[in-house]
């Protein structure tokens, strides 16, 4: 798993979607410049990959597009989850992780 500043094409899909930072489907999570320390932002990026890990990806990508889609980002089942563990360094979904 990779953190890395967003590039031109990042930033273009971040500015388009309104995120600060994005998983993607290759362990790379892509974050804006002035983001890339915020520890906070960070947990909330490996939460995403560690609900891709549990769940794999086809079905972390169907159910975030089709959550996206219906419900909003905002009530997205892996986004709920994603900010509860941001806030918290002990949830489950961090166990077994470096």
């Amino acid at each position: 798993m990779t953190f890395k500043p967003a590039g031109p094409i990042a930033t273009f899909i971040l500015n388009r979607f309104g995120f600060d930072a994005i998983t993607s489907p290759w362990n790379t999570v892509y974050i804006r410049k002035r983001w890339i320390d915020d520890e906070t932002l960070r947990r909330h990026e490996l939460a995403h990959l560690a609900q891709i890990k549990r769940d794999g990806a086809l079905m972390f990508w169907s159910i975030l597009c089709w959550d996206y889609l219906v419900r909003g980002y905002q009530h997205s089942r892996y986004e709920i989850e994603a900010r509860e563990a941001e806030a918290n360094p002990d949830h489950p979904l961090f166990k077994g992780t470096p």
